[in-house]
């Protein structure tokens, strides 16, 4: 039976032997901090101390990771587009864009956030499961504020084999002929009477 650390298979009995060895070492640091408590030599217990709790961590650390293995069936996107360019757009006008998928796993794809990196986009996304081989969608509304070139990323995170897939768009922002003021209105402070 191989176990997959990262990406090269290791025999199970490697594992077994890396677990035995840390048991060993755990033992031999108890031994010593006993006999060091024995002879009140206070300084060389912390050390000890301190290599045991080290140990411990790293004894968990591994464990974990034997205990997450790669689900066969676990849920996959295929993205129709992963950056999209919106070209030249006016400035303070929004555009929107639908990044569409397929689930291409073999169980229901649960998309469960889409992170923004700014206030100026808004996003939604099909909230319910997407079953193996149905499609949902990303939507993300961009109103730009400021003149020029932009990219923009989202992050959407999910129960999928890759779990936080990144989304760009990007484009020029033109600026507007009109600024954005209201027309001045003739009001009984500014008429000409």
């Amino acid at each position: 039976m191989l176990i997959a650390y990262g990406r090269a298979p290791i025999p199970y009995w490697y594992s077994f032997c890396y677990f035995g060895a840390l048991s060993f070492l755990k033992l031999y640091i108890c031994g010593q901090i006993i006999r060091k408590l024995l002879t009140k030599n206070i300084f060389e217990m912390r050390k000890m101390l301190t290599a045991l709790a080290f140990l411990a961590f790293s004894t968990a650390t591994v464990f974990a990771q034997e205990q997450m293995q790669d689900n066969p069936n676990a849920p996959a996107f295929t993205w129709v587009e992963q950056t999209h360019d919106f070209g030249t757009i006016p400035q303070g006008i929004p555009v929107t864009n639908k990044f569409e998928f397929t689930n291409s796993g073999k169980e229901p794809l649960i998309v469960s956030n889409v992170q923004k990196t700014c206030g100026c986009t808004v996003t939604d996304w099909t909230k319910e499961p997407v079953m193996p081989g149905q499609k949902g969608f990303v939507m993300a509304e961009f109103n730009a504020a400021k003149e020029g070139p932009f990219t923009k990323a989202i992050t959407v995170q999910s129960n999928a084999s890759t779990p936080n897939v990144k989304l760009y768009f990007k484009g020029t922002v033109q600026k507007s002929e009109q600024t954005g003021s209201v027309p001045e209105e003739n009001t009984i402070f500014n008429s000409n009477n």
